[in-house]
């Protein structure tokens, strides 16, 4: 059974038969003498087919015949190859060209092994075949009784070895090439050995067994393959419905194990059992009833259901957890809220991956995004993401101790123990347990021990309880030996007076003009030198003493006094006030940053001043000239508190201003009385007489007072 091609139309002209197989135009030119571009009409025998293809590697097909066609020149010029192959779903009888016999299963067996023989036609399945194509371009040879393949006992590669039936193995034993022989019959040479069958000893009796040989081309090697004369076998659709799938997942029709075992052909999908409605995206497929139609390549078709089913999304409800501090943790087996099955399984990971797992969830202490996933008795897998907030404690710095003098108390609020702390409200406990609170009150005036100082945010949250020692130190003293001579006056009695009398100078005493002869210059208040004036010692006892020499004498050490920095900025230039020491932070750090001035370790009273005046001059001006929002006020803070930036010249060292006398001896009692060197009477209190006159720039009636009580 071969086609025959003519070069004319209508079946005319010059013919060549072509066997099952593929040929390109070469090999027709060589054979036959039918060329490119002379391609007229074709005879296709019942039971065959032809594929028509553009290019000579049988590829871009063009079109495909399963009957006569007397004219093809419409597909002449644009046909360079054609593939001749049997229909599948068609049974053949393989007639042996020696004795007009087909194979056959013998005693129509359907076991494994049942070994293939000659016989005379009697229409029975056991001598009935199917042709199957592979991708190889071998064919499979199925008998249709027993739906076993023709087969080489033994995997066999020797002559004389037995054609049995036996299941289908994907076996080269089992793949067979049709090679097309003058008159339409065929051999059909093994894939494994290259042998072909033959009939044992080229008898012609029934039952004659069924063998492979090498390739003798005797008539006994070659068969005629006939078509049944009956209809086409149904076709045959095997449809498996997938397992069900998990609720995010989709089905995928075209996956091979749905379909397996059914017979070849093309296959297409749809949403209606009519076949009209096609699914778009058959690897795509949701829950519900589909349906699966199978081609064959001889037209033949069949349409079966397939069933989809997709099982509910596991229930998982999150809850997101509340924020905390730092020293708590947040346990995330809590946030899920939903039903969890005793056969559910509840994990929890770091990533969105679910690569990093959570060992234990119950303790948290990280802000960031977790990822909880519920897999239910199926399989299914559901997951949410929970945000976990974990916010750092409140900065708080606090100076690990601070001290004051006996008698004296220390104000926890104070902002130099705080220093560098977030803002917040401040709480104090103490003092030695931390379970004790103290009032605000109580806060800025405590004595020695150790307290506890906790900051709370605007948010609730609350630092941890930070230490600080208090301790009271004894006051220093400083002893200065003092040179005394005393003298006892009964009477009144002049003496020099002070080079300068103050008590001249000219005011009004709200009454009247004192001295208003006397001019404002400063000889006027001279005293006129070897001539006694108006000043008397009044009677009593009179004491001089002399300081030691390095009291008397001037230093010069420029420090910045830190309290006194701290005045200045209690208001800004503005005059606005700036509370909590703010405005001395700016600028004490400024100084220290621009090197200006150098702490003293362990004084907090005094820093050393190491900026020249020419350093400030430049800086005051520069801000002042800036368009800078910034920089232009910090320039007026910075002229406003200069001064204490410069030393002034040179200094005198504090010297004792109290004095303690105590007079013992004689008969009278032992006496002791105060004196206040530098203590300024207001003028009119007492005798001009009994103290010397100091000037007085206090808004007073009397430019003076009287100096010493």
């Amino acid at each position: 059974m071969q086609i025959t091609l003519y070069n004319q139309p209508n079946f005319g002209g010059t013919s060549q038969q072509l066997p099952v197989g593929r040929h390109d135009v070469d090999v027709l030119m060589q054979t036959g003498g039918i060329g490119n571009d002379q391609l007229g009409s074709l005879r296709v025998p019942d039971g065959l087919l032809v594929k028509l293809f553009r290019h000579k590697e049988y590829t871009e097909p063009l079109s495909t015949y399963r009957t006569d066609v007397p004219n093809v020149t419409n597909e002449d010029t644009s046909t360079s190859s054609l593939v001749v192959e049997l229909l599948p779903g068609y049974y053949y009888y393989l007639k042996a060209e020696h004795s007009s016999s087909v194979l056959d299963v013998s005693f129509a067996s359907k076991e494994e092994e049942a070994k293939l023989i000659q016989h005379r036609r009697h229409s029975g399945e056991n001598q009935q075949f199917e042709f199957t194509p592979l991708e190889d371009g071998s064919y499979t040879i199925s008998n249709c009784w027993s739906q076993k393949v023709l087969s080489v006992k033994g995997s066999s590669s020797e002559p004389q070895a037995g054609i049995v039936q036996q299941t289908w193995a994907d076996q080269h034993h089992q793949r067979w090439t049709l090679v097309g022989q003058p008159g339409g019959s065929y051999k059909f040479v093994n894939k494994l050995s290259g042998k072909t069958i033959d009939i044992q000893g080229g008898s012609t009796n029934d039952s004659a067994a069924a063998i492979q040989n090498t390739d003798a081309d005797s008539r006994s090697q070659r068969f005629f393959i006939e078509p049944v004369a009956v209809k086409p076998k149904p076709v045959n659709l095997m449809i498996t419905s997938p397992s069900p799938i998990c609720w995010a997942e989709l089905a995928d029709l075209s996956a091979p194990a749905i379909t397996a075992g059914s017979d070849v052909g093309d296959l297409t999908y749809f949403l209606d059992e009519a076949a009209q409605q096609p699914v778009v995206t058959p690897n795509a497929v949701g829950s519900g009833t589909c349906y699966i139609r199978l081609t064959t390549p001889d037209g033949r078709a069949v349409v079966k259901p397939v069933e989809i089913l997709v099982r509910d999304k596991p229930g998982l409800t999150v809850v997101p957890p509340a924020p905390c501090c730092a020293d708590k943790t947040v346990n995330l087996v809590t946030t899920v809220t939903s039903p969890i099955g005793p056969a559910d399984k509840l994990e929890f990971f770091q990533d969105k991956a679910f690569t990093q797992f959570l060992s234990d969830p119950t303790r948290i202490g990280q802000s960031g995004t977790y990822y909880i996933r519920l897999t239910d008795e199926h399989g299914c897998s559901v997951s949410a993401s929970v945000e976990v907030v974990v916010n750092a404690l409140p900065k708080l710095e606090v100076l690990a101790s601070e001290w004051a003098y006996r008698g004296e108390t220390v104000d926890l609020t104070a902002p130099h123990i705080t220093k560098g702390s977030e803002s917040g409200t401040l709480a104090c406990f103490g003092p030695n347990d931390p379970q004790v609170p103290l009032t605000p009150e109580q806060a800025t005036s405590v004595g020695a021990g150790t307290y506890y100082l906790q900051l709370t945010e605007t948010n609730g949250f609350k630092s941890a309880l930070t230490a600080i020692s208090v301790t009271l130190e004894e006051r220093p003293s400083l002893a200065v030996p003092i040179h005394a001579d005393g003298q006892y006056i009964q009477k009144k009695t002049p003496c020099a007076a002070p080079r300068i009398d103050f008590s001249r100078l000219p005011y009004y005493d709200g009454t009247c003009d004192i001295n208003p002869y006397t001019p404002y210059v400063g000889e006027e208040l001279e005293a006129v030198p070897f001539t006694d004036g108006a000043f008397a010692l009044q009677p009593g006892v009179h004491l001089h003493w002399a300081l030691p020499d390095f009291l008397t004498r001037s230093f010069r050490y420029p420090l910045l006094q830190l309290e006194a920095l701290r005045r200045a900025t209690r208001t800004n230039w503005l005059g606005e006030p700036q509370p909590n020491g703010e405005l001395f932070d700016q600028l004490y750090t400024y100084f220290r940053e621009k090197g200006w001035v150098k702490e003293i370790p362990g004084n907090a009273v005094y820093a050393s001043i190491l900026a020249d005046k020419e350093a400030i001059d430049v800086a005051i001006s520069e801000g002042l000239g800036s368009t800078d929002p910034d920089k232009q006020p910090l320039a007026h803070e910075i002229l406003r508190v200069r001064s204490l930036l410069e030393p002034g010249g040179t200094q005198m060292p504090p010297v004792p201003n109290r004095w303690r006398v105590v007079r013992v001896g004689g008969d009278g009692p032992a006496k002791t009385w105060v004196v206040e060197s530098d203590f300024l009477r207001e003028s009119g209190l007492g005798d001009h007489q009994t103290g010397v006159s100091f000037p007085d720039y206090t808004p007073k009636l009397a430019p003076f007072g009287w100096l010493g009580r």
